[in-house]
């Protein structure tokens, strides 16, 4: 699971920028979606399925300390915002309805980037294969009046 794909759908959600996310303000209406996001990266963290993009390369994430480092968030803020939404799922019955929400459009959206990473890469594969068939019938039409 890409953690763009996390943060993404979450700002999507809560209406608010990436660049809003990555404030280091405490009001509510940054601090709430920030903690979700915390949350949802631990949730994919604890099943080695968090990865990050860094110069086109995938970069599995390990610890929470790598998500502090990659938000500017020293990890105990991290890990407090995690502390903060499990205990906000044991009290506020409103909140896992709201979870399960993100995680489908997380999966949705995941899938979706994959498949058109996947159908670019398709396309870029017969754009070549068409250049390259161009090439040979230029070469067979200009050397078919030669006798084989």
């Amino acid at each position: 699971m890409l953690l763009s794909s996390i943060e993404h759908v979450i700002c999507d959600y809560f209406h608010i920028s990436s660049e809003d996310i990555r404030k280091k303000t405490r009001k509510e209406k940054i601090r709430y979606p920030r903690q979700i996001l915390f949350w949802m990266a631990n949730y994919y963290l604890k099943r080695n399925e968090l990865e990050i993009t860094q110069n086109n390369t995938l970069i599995q994430l390990v610890f929470i300390s790598e998500l502090g480092r990659y938000y500017s968030f020293n990890h105990s803020t991290i890990l407090h915002a995690i502390n903060v939404i499990n205990n906000e799922i044991d009290y506020d019955k409103r909140l896992m309805p709201i979870i399960n929400k993100l995680r489908m459009k997380i999966y949705l959206y995941d899938s979706s980037e994959m498949e058109v990473k996947r159908l670019s890469e398709r396309q870029e594969i017969l754009t070549y294969l068409y250049e390259k068939r161009q090439i040979i019938m230029d070469l067979i039409e200009k050397y078919e009046h030669l006798p084989c």
